[in-house]
């Protein structure tokens, strides 16, 4: 995993470029673009890049030059072009800047013709110096990175970003990317993120591992992906862990109707929080405040041992002002094994705040409701039914009015058709459903997820037991040690 170069030939890399090839559909005047820092040349020209004569570095690719400060479009990666990358290890002189990428690209793609950058096989980014993002994209459109790894041992980040940042973009794609925080703040002391996205919107976040990202501050900031101000995003099949927080949508602009919907959907969060700290696997804050018609749709997640708090935080930043306090974020058929709580309302928002809390399967040493008010019966802000819950309560803080189900029920009218029972996993390790498992029809279908509205479900994460949950594809190489003793390619 630490040498700088496969030990391929480079006919036996351009036969495997060239097989991948094949299976890229090319649109118009793309093409396949190649980088090999053992075999490449700087100097080849855009049109004669081939994957016998490739490029030697990755800036050569985005820039279209040797020189970041003099980038030229004509000789650049252009919209549909997929940049192929040989295995080993690039090094890049960091940015210094909070959004701006080293790899800022000199084009953009575009909607159905994206700029793609492609790992094949081990591909390890670090700073040559400087620190600072390397990767995503700053105000550049449609641009996807798939594939590399990234160990902050050797390319630190600045405050209050991350390693891979998207800002001012439409359309751009991570995925298939290792992030290993270095297992510390970092000297990071607020919002020291995995992945960054910042004023963006139609945005994948898919197939990435992430991991021992933390902030000195609140526990919280410390998160494995952060967003301000996006729209129309999707977070899926990600493997999030040791992070002080998993996914968490924080800040928004400040008019909520310009969100679309964002779906967070088949994640597999665990062992989260800050040792010492606190911090929840889910996190909804200030901007988090979608409209009815364009929700927060959460369905279909695991989360497995959080250190201090919930799965799930419904955190307003201020309850008087409907725009800083999460709305319409509606959480169902997911499955949440040891943490505090299931969903923890954590300061009272806005009345109308449309909260959801159905088909879910909370066990463990859990409390499945936690909401900080003065006032028992004072749930009109959340919506809670149709969940499985075993060896915990339901309640209310701070008065301590936690309870078993029935009384829950009666205080509260709340939960009407939950189950408090043992939802039946197959074993400690496959949280799937059992066999005769109360939770298998304990679901009722919603927002199209499992069927028509009204279709019986099961509860939990997994409706029909053959979804996968947290990475796809075939096993990865495992997360990357900090590189020793390597031999660089500078850009």
């Amino acid at each position: 995993m630490n040498r700088v170069f496969s030990i391929v030939s480079s006919a036996r890399r351009a036969f495997l470029f060239m097989a991948l090839a094949l299976l890229v559909p090319m649109t118009g005047e793309a093409k396949d673009l190649y980088v090999d820092g053992t075999s490449g040349n700087d100097s080849v020209s855009y049109d004669n890049n081939s994957a016998s004569n490739p490029w030697r570095t990755i800036g050569r690719a985005a820039w279209g030059s040797s020189d970041r400060a003099a980038r030229n479009a004509s000789q650049a990666a252009r919209a549909g072009d997929v940049v192929l990358v040989a295995a080993g290890t690039y090094a890049v002189a960091g940015t210094g800047s909070r959004n701006e990428i080293a790899y800022l690209t000199a084009n953009e793609g575009a909607p159905g013709n994206p700029i793609v950058f492609r790992a094949v096989g081990t591909v390890s980014l670090v700073l040559s110096s400087g620190d600072g993002p390397q990767i995503g994209s700053y105000d550049r459109d449609y641009i996807t990175w798939d594939g590399f790894a990234i160990h902050e041992a050797t390319a630190p980040s600045r405050p209050d970003t991350g390693p891979v940042t998207v800002y001012g973009c439409t359309g751009c794609v991570l995925q298939n990317l290792d992030i290993n925080g270095n297992g510390s703040a970092n000297n990071r002391q607020d919002n020291h993120n995995g992945i960054r996205v910042e004023g963006s919107r139609n945005i994948t976040v898919r197939n990435n591992r992430i991991t021992n990202v933390h902030s000195g501050g609140n526990s919280n900031n410390g998160a494995c992906v952060m967003t301000y101000a996006i729209g129309a995003a999707i977070f899926e099949n990600n493997d999030l862990s040791y992070c002080g927080s998993g996914i968490f949508i924080k800040g928004g602009p400040n008019t909520a109707t310009s969100l679309d919907t964002v779906i967070i959907r088949y994640n597999y969060l665990h062992d989260i929080g800050r040792p010492g700290g606190s911090g929840s696997a889910l996190v909804f804050h200030a901007g988090a405040a979608n409209p009815p018609e364009r929700p927060i749709l959460v369905y279909q997640n695991i989360v497995y041992n959080v250190l201090d708090e919930s799965a799930v935080r419904i955190w307003p930043f201020d309850n008087n002002n409907s725009l800083n306090t999460p709305r319409n974020v509606k959480v169902f058929n997911n499955t949440f094994v040891n943490a505090r709580s299931g969903m923890w309302l954590s300061d009272q928002p806005i009345a109308s705040a449309g909260i959801l809390f159905q088909n879910n399967i909370v066990t463990a040493r859990s409390t499945v409701i936690e909401y900080n008010t003065s006032n028992p019966n004072d749930q009109a802000v959340f919506t809670s039914n149709r969940n499985v819950s075993a060896n915990s309560t339901w309640g209310i803080v701070p008065i301590d009015l936690r309870r078993p189900l029935a009384a829950w029920q009666s205080a509260t009218g709340q939960d009407a058709n939950s189950v408090a029972a043992d939802p039946g996993f197959v074993s400690a390790g496959d949280l799937r459903l059992a066999p005769g498992s109360p939770a298998r029809t304990a679901g009722r279908a919603l927002y199209g997820v499992g069927g028509a509205t009204g279709t019986v479900i099961p509860a939990g994460a997994y409706i029909t037991g053959n979804e996968v949950i947290g990475r796809t594809g075939a096993p990865l190489p495992s997360l990357p040690s900090a590189p020793r003793n390597l031999r660089i390619v500078p850009e």
